[in-house]
C-alpha cells in the first residue's frame, strides 16, 4: 500500500509541478521559463532538498514514462499531415539540427577539457 501511495504522490508531484510551471510561463512568457525546463529543474530541486533518490522517484515516474509512449506515437499522425511542409523545409531543418549538434559537441568537448 505504501508503494502505491508513494507512486501516486510522485505522479501528482510531477503533474502539479508541470501545471505550476505552465502557469508561470503563460504569465511571463520568457523563453527560459518553458515548462519542460522549469518543471525538470523544480523536480530535481525537490528531490535534492527532501533527499529522495531518483530511483524512488521513478517508481511513480515509470507510469508517466509508460503513458508517454502512446502519446509520442500519436504525434506521428500530425507530423505525417505536415510532411509536405517538412519536405519543403528539409535543408533548413537539417541545417539547424546539424549546427545544434556541432555546437553541443563543441561545448561538451570544451567543458571536458577544462574540467579535467
Amino acid at each position: 500500500m505504501q508503494h502505491i501511495l508513494f507512486s501516486f504522490f510522485m505522479i501528482l508531484l510531477t503533474v502539479l509541478a508541470y501545471l505550476l510551471m505552465t502557469h508561470l510561463y503563460k504569465r511571463y512568457s520568457f523563453s527560459l521559463l518553458i515548462p519542460i525546463l522549469t518543471t525538470t529543474t523544480l523536480i530535481i530541486v525537490i528531490l535534492l532538498v527532501f533527499h529522495i533518490p531518483y530511483k524512488s522517484y521513478m517508481i511513480g515516474g515509470q507510469w508517466i514514462n509508460f503513458l508517454l509512449g502512446p502519446s509520442v506515437a500519436a504525434l506521428a499522425y500530425p507530423l505525417y499531415k505536415q510532411r509536405h511542409f517538412l519536405i519543403n523545409n528539409l535543408f533548413p531543418i537539417l541545417g539547424g539540427v546539424l549546427i545544434g549538434a556541432i555546437l553541443e559537441w563543441s561545448l561538451l568537448a570544451s567543458w571536458l577539457r577544462y574540467s579535467g
